[in-house]
Parts: structure tokens; C-alpha cells; sequence
């Protein structure tokens, strides 16, 4: 597990912690119930199994079991929220609004690992200016193409852990022996960016057909999305 993702499993788990306790504080209060009561129930019930989402996605984000992981815990809160609300446990028991919390239960998920994915990809993307430029430079410098990217992975592994980790991996298909042709084309296919699909199919024919790697990197860089262009406009304005 990366720094990063240990720093995200820590918050995912503080929030757990906190919303839980804070839901058991209230449950032994004696003081007599009202709508206020209710409603912080209800606040901190959907805030607890939001923090529960995600650390469950935080931990299975690098598993070969996440899937059945995601599963797993949609069924799971959704039972949990049927439970929750149509019985005594916490509420006076309404079979509806078990449904309606076991719906929001299933649904809750789905949200909000399409939120994490959409910024995972977001980030990526603002990477990928600085990784072209890194790529040039290391292959104008000698480097092969295997080398490049994983001296480019470990130099974006501090600012840009997301990229730097999907390029680690590309090494790691390449060492355990898959062609490169696949491994690019799985770096593709696992970030979902239509910028790297193109900087990974580019690099697939440059191979295939033998041309220059930094030639065509450089020519390609210039043809990019404007988000990528963007990205490199905004470090050219960094100060230092």
C-alpha cells in the first residue's frame, strides 16, 4: 500500500470512528427524544456509511478481489439501512422508509465510487503534461523506452501518485513478460483517458515501426488535448 492511499485509509477510517461514536453518544443520552434528536440520527447515519464507502474503496482500490469488495459492501448497507430503519433499534420502526434507506443504501455506493474515479482521472490527467515533458527529456537523454517510464513514474511517485503508480505497473507487466504492445495498451485501458489511449497507442506503432521514440513523443505532445496543454501552460507560470 502507497503512502498516499495509507494517508486516505486513515481518514476513511477517522470517519468512521467519529460518526459512529458520535451516533452512540446520542443513543445513550437519556434525554427524551425530539426532531432534532431524529434528524442528527439521520445526518450522522448517512455520514457513517458514506466514511464506510470509502474506506472500503480506499482499501480495495489495488485488489484483485475490489469488485466483489464494492458488492459485497452494497449489499451489506443496503441490508444495514433496511435493518436500521425498520426496526427499533433507533427510530420507531416503518417498513418504507427501511425500503427507501435500503435503496439509498445500494444506490450510495455507486455514487460515490463514480466521484472518486471521476477525480482520480481528473488528477491523472493534470499529470500527464509534466510526464510527457519527463519522457522527452529521458529518452533525448539515452534512456530506452522501459527505462523512461520508470524513471518518469518515480519522479512523478511524490507529486502525481495516481499516474506514477499505473506507470509502475506498466514495469511490472514488462518484467513479469508481457509484450509491451499489451502492457501500453492496458495503461490505456485502465485510466480510461483518451489522452493516454493515444500517447500509448502512438508509442505502440513508434515501436512497431521503428521511428524515433523522442521525435515522435515531442510531436506528439503538441497535439494533445487542451487539458493537457493547459496543464503545462499552468506549471510554465510557476514561480521558481
Amino acid at each position: 500500500m502507497r503512502e498516499g492511499q495509507s494517508k486516505e485509509l486513515a481518514i476513511a477510517s477517522t470517519r468512521v470512528l467519529l460518526a459512529a461514536s458520535s451516533i452512540f453518544a446520542i443513543y445513550i443520552d437519556p434525554s427524551k427524544s425530539s426532531v432534532f434528536e431524529n434528524v442528527t440520527y439521520l445526518l450522522l447515519t448517512a455520514y457513517l456509511l458514506y466514511s464506510i464507502i470509502v474506506m472500503v474503496a480506499v482499501l480495495g482500490m489495488e485488489s484483485d478481489r475490489a469488485v466483489p469488495y464494492f458488492y459485497g459492501t452494497r449489499m451489506t448497507i443496503a441490508i444495514g439501512a433496511f435493518v436500521l430503519f425498520a426496526t427499533p433499534i433507533l427510530f420507531r420502526p416503518n417498513v418504507a422508509v427501511g425500503l427507501g434507506g435500503s435503496l439509498l443504501g445500494y444506490i450510495l455506493p455507486g455514487i460515490v465510487l463514480a466521484r472518486m474515479a471521476k477525480k482520480r482521472k481528473h488528477k491523472m490527467q493534470l499529470a500527464l503534461a509534466d510526464a510527457l515533458d519527463l519522457m522527452v527529456v529521458s529518452v533525448e537523454a539515452g534512456l530506452g523506452l522501459d527505462q523512461a517510464i520508470i524513471r518518469v513514474a518515480d519522479e512523478l511517485a511524490f507529486a502525481y501518485p495516481d499516474l506514477s503508480d499505473e506507470l509502475k505497473l506498466v514495469n511490472i507487466e514488462l518484467r513479469a513478460g508481457k509484450a509491451r504492445t499489451e502492457a501500453l495498451r492496458n495503461l490505456g485501458d485502465r485510466t480510461g483517458l483518451e489522452d493516454v489511449a493515444s500517447l500509448t497507442t502512438m508509442l505502440i506503432q513508434t515501436d512497431k515501426f521503428g521511428t524515433s521514440v523522442a521525435q515522435s513523443l515531442r510531436v506528439h505532445s503538441e497535439t494533445l488535448g487542451p487539458s493537457v496543454a493547459s496543464g503545462r501552460k499552468k506549471r510554465r507560470r510557476r514561480p521558481g
